[in-house]
């Protein structure tokens, strides 16, 4: 006898009978890959800083695979010694959406500004944070901080343009794979790769060697100055880059790459750079990537058109790309729903298990927020399906504009949005806060079997064995014994054995 799991499997019943010794009924408990749901609120919206003098600005998040956040953010105000201007902070969460502490300062350099951050994480907990700073300069330079997972730092902050220090670098974004490496990029004038603009530029930080490679050339069209980067990991090896292209009228240009320890930059460049919007007029810009291991999506605002309903001014729009890099979609597809004036700079951040969100800000809403711009996100399938048919509108404070939206979405189907608000419904009334809010977008694959025995014992010690047969999507697969051990005063209560197992995997169990 044997029970094979389908995608559509929650609950089977097996009988088995071994001979003189159980009789019980076996329900063997399958979690569904990733069953998908409508956006549901987890917490409240919740304040994200502690420090509550002058502004908080800028918002960046990341996830680790057990679904615990980072969210980084730029203040007026700090929580260690930087008093002098704006400085980089940081508050680590758990996977439920509460906090493992006070916020704490990144930056060890006071002198001056530190602004923009950007954040990254990989699956087992450690996290790099990347900022602008224009410490003791009057040009911005890109620095970095990495830390492990329980948030103590590792190592000193880092100078990531060391080779190319003349001139302003800005806008820093990082990707990190699953081993601790990550990348770097930002917009800079001048760097390396000969383009004599305004360029984007990456360096590959090595974990194993604590350093960075060379710096290199992220576009290949160097007419014009390239700004708006944007980067994204797989977890493994490659990357992708995006950043607004203006020699063709601000288009939105996409690369990938394979990180390659035998080159310079310790990273080659999987083919030219392409364009990602096919609307063929109008301005697009504000890109966002995000990448998991069967592929990846771009989104961007599109000024002056869509292939959609939004004609109205600026709208959100995305491409969805497979493993190999080629497009899955035809033309861009439009997100916003709510199609009323602006709608401007998405994040998107994609799960694993290719499940993928969007956030942005509107002005306006569908939702009850209409005195100002709004935060709103959609979540969709690993095959563009719909999860969300309208806009989700994560801010409940309607008070003043609520903007710049970040968005992870974890292994666990949990979703961060955070943002910025003029106005809190915490205790910080001076400006602007750094918001958040937690959602579930699809329930978390089952890592366990659990097999609940209800037995009507025929004898002491009876016990019998069952085997569970693992096959992965390639067909190959492995056995795992469970053993069930009835008790005499069992009494109709469930005797469960928990195996654990890998997530996603084809089940078989068979009466030996």
């Amino acid at each position: 006898m044997s029970l094979h799991r389908t995608p559509s499997t929650v609950l089977r019943h097996l009988h088995l009978r071994p001979a003189g010794l159980v009789a019980a009924a076996l329900a063997l408990l399958l979690g569904a890959p990733a069953s998908a749901l409508a956006s549901d609120p987890l917490t409240a919206q919740f304040q994200v800083n502690t420090v509550t003098g002058s502004a908080q600005q800028a918002p960046a998040v990341a996830s680790d695979a057990a679904g615990n956040f980072v969210v980084v953010w730029e203040s007026y105000s700090s929580g260690g010694n930087d008093n002098s201007s704006r400085s980089v902070q940081a508050r680590l969460y758990d996977r439920d959406g509460t906090a493992a502490g006070p916020e704490f300062q990144v930056n060890t350099s006071t002198t001056n500004e530190q602004k923009t951050p950007a954040v990254a994480r990989n699956s087992s907990g450690a996290f790099v944070v990347v900022w602008e700073s224009n410490h003791g300069t009057s040009d911005f330079d890109i620095m970095a901080q990495r830390y492990n997972a329980a948030g103590a730092r590792v190592g000193a902050e880092l100078l990531v343009n060391s080779a190319y220090a003349s001139g302003t670098q800005g806008q820093p974004v990082v990707a990190m794979a699953d081993n601790g490496d990550f990348v770097v990029v930002w917009k800079s004038a001048g760097g390396a790769g000969g383009d004599p603009g305004i360029s984007i530029q990456g360096r590959r930080f090595r974990a194993g060697t604590g350093s960075f490679f060379d710096q290199f050339l992220v576009n290949d069209i160097t007419p014009g100055d390239q700004d708006e980067p944007a980067i994204a990991s797989d977890g493994g090896s490659r990357y992708l880059a995006a950043w607004r292209e203006p020699a063709t009228s601000n288009d939105i240009a996409i690369r990938f790459f394979t990180a390659d320890n035998l080159a310079p930059a310790g990273i080659t460049a999987d083919a030219p750079q392409q364009t990602a919007n096919t609307y063929p007029t109008g301005s697009q810009s504000s890109p966002s990537v995000a990448m998991g291991p069967a592929g990846a999506v771009v989104a961007w605002e599109s000024f002056g058109g869509t292939f959609g309903n939004d004609t109205s001014r600026l709208s959100i729009q995305a491409r969805r790309l497979d493993a190999s890099g080629e497009f899955i979609d035809g033309n861009d597809v439009q997100i916003n729903t709510y199609t009323n004036d602006d709608q401007r700079y998405p994040s998107v951040t994609m799960a694993p298990n290719g499940f993928y969100a969007i956030a942005w800000q509107s002005y306006g809403s569908s939702g009850n927020d209409n005195s100002d711009y709004s935060v709103q996100f959609r979540s969709f399938n690993a095959d563009g399906g719909v999860l969300d048919p309208a806009d989700v509108q994560a801010n409940s404070y309607t008070t003043n504009a609520q903007q710049y939206p970040a968005a992870v979405l974890a292994p666990n189907g949990r979703l961060l949005v955070a943002w910025e608000s003029n106005g809190s419904p915490g205790n910080d009334g001076n400006g602007f806060s750094i918001q958040g809010r937690l959602y579930e977008v699809f329930a978390p694959p089952s890592n366990a079997v659990a097999i609940p025995a209800v037995a009507r014992v025929q004898g002491s010690g009876a016990f019998f064995t069952s085997r569970v047969d693992l096959f992965n999507p390639s067909g190959q697969g492995r056995q795992v014994d469970v053993t069930y051990t009835p008790r005499a005063d069992l009494g109709g209560t469930p005797l469960t054995e928990v195996v654990s197992l890998p997530a996603h995997t084809q089940l078989s169990v068979t009466d030996p």
